[in-house]
């Protein structure tokens, strides 16, 4: 009897592994992210069991401080724990990203 509980242990701690290190429990869907804040696109994402990597972005039409686009883009699968890009808009600037924003060069350039 004792041995049957412990294969049954082993066998449950098996497929509880798998399912959070290789399986479905392994995966998160990134949130929507465009139009909240930096702090609200923070909190879904930790939320999602993902993190955040916030990058500073420009747009002559979007108000400042909002968030107008993520890497990976929102809805996708990603392993929990892979770091987001959020990009935040703090005004005007010389680069132009793939949505029409501007986003500044890394090194501040």
């Amino acid at each position: 009897m004792a041995l049957v509980a412990v294969l049954l242990l082993a066998a449950l701690l098996g497929v509880g592994g798998w399912y959070l290190g290789a399986g479905p429990g392994a995966y998160a869907v990134v949130p929507p992210l465009a139009g909240t804040s930096q702090d609200a696109a923070t909190g879904a994402l930790r939320a999602a069991g993902l993190s955040s990597d916030v990058a500073t972005a420009f747009s002559e039409t979007v108000p400042a401080g909002e968030v107008v686009e993520a890497d990976p883009a929102p809805g996708q699968r990603v392993r929990k724990r892979t770091a987001v890009q959020a990009d935040r808009l703090a005004g005007q600037g010389a680069l132009r990203g793939a949505h029409g924003h501007r986003r500044q060069r890394a090194g501040g350039r």
